[in-house]
């Protein structure tokens, strides 16, 4: 039963039953009864005004603005309460439900602002994860650019204990580039880089290797792998290229493990790169279209 029930019961014997008694008496002829028991309940009525007004009070009032309490407590401390069921608007409304309606108006709005925060946070993060991409990718190839490939470089600063997690870099340098700038144009070297570099892609494995166009015709790949798997893939990448590119145009490929200049300090990947680069230009004097080792 709700306190609005109970006080109007309350009300209905204190006040109600009363007035029907003195009633019933007066229709009995016992006038004087009647008027003693009226006499006694107004006599009553007076002494238990203040308690009753602070029970009509604490029903009416009191109890309304603990919902009140306990919604603004909950938006203090960060939290979304439910909005109070209020009745349609009215013009002459009591004070509390206008009361309740503001406080639904205001977690609305709260609510509406934190969703747009969110939104605006979410949209900063995707703009700042693109930026993040771009400042690691080369623009014409798709594959990583120069300035991560040292920051892998660097990531891989340790030295690998286990002999089958071996890091192997490949160095890949275009023959006979240059030629083809000189002769058809940019474009048509823009268009046998971009080629190459999907070649690269497809051959190494997403997720696992890193490719990465370090300027020019100039290309390497970092492979965590053993020496046959490394140079299975120089051999695609190399085959593959050569026979799509349309332009004359063939690969020198050199290949160079960590684990060859791993010292005490780990991976000393300047000589890794010296040695790969040395492969490559044993490669091109050679004759080129072929992976060397060193």
């Amino acid at each position: 039963m709700s306190p609005h029930i109970k006080l109007a019961a309350f009300l209905v014997v204190t006040v109600s039953l009363p007035i029907l008694a003195a009633l019933a008496l007066l229709e009995s002829g016992r006038t004087s009864a009647a008027v003693a028991v009226l006499a006694l309940h107004g006599s009553l009525g007076l002494g238990l005004m203040p308690f009753l007004a602070k029970l009509a009070l604490h029903f009416c009032v009191l109890g309304e603005l603990s919902k009140v309490d306990a919604f603004t407590s909950k938006l203090r401390g960060g939290g979304f309460p439910e909005p109070f069921s209020l009745p349609v608007e009215r013009e002459d409304e009591h004070l509390l439900l206008r009361l309740k309606r503001n406080l639904n108006w205001m977690l609305h709005q709260l609510k509406d602002r934190e969703n747009r925060l969110i939104w605006r946070l979410e949209e900063t993060d995707q703009a700042r994860r693109v930026m993040e991409d771009l400042s690691r990718t080369d623009s014409l190839t798709g594959l990583f650019n120069r300035r991560h490939f040292e920051q892998m470089l660097q990531s891989k600063a340790l030295c690998p204990l286990d002999p089958d997690k071996e890091t192997w870099l490949l160095m890949i340098d275009c023959d006979k580039f240059k030629q083809v700038n000189d002769t058809l144009g940019h474009q048509t070297g823009d268009e046998v880089l971009r080629l190459l570099a999907r070649i690269i892609r497809e051959s190494v494995r997403e997720g696992c290797d890193s490719a990465f166009r370090l300027g020019g015709d100039e290309f390497a790949v970092l492979l965590p792998c053993l020496e046959a798997q490394a140079r299975e893939v120089a051999e695609r990448i190399r085959q593959r290229f050569k026979e799509s590119n349309g332009q004359g145009c063939t690969l020198s490929i050199g290949l160079s493990s960590g684990m060859t200049v791993c010292g005490a300090s780990g991976i000393c990947w300047n000589q890794v790169i010296a040695r790969a680069d040395a492969a490559v230009y044993a490669a091109k004097s050679a004759g080129g279209d072929a992976v060397s080792l060193r």
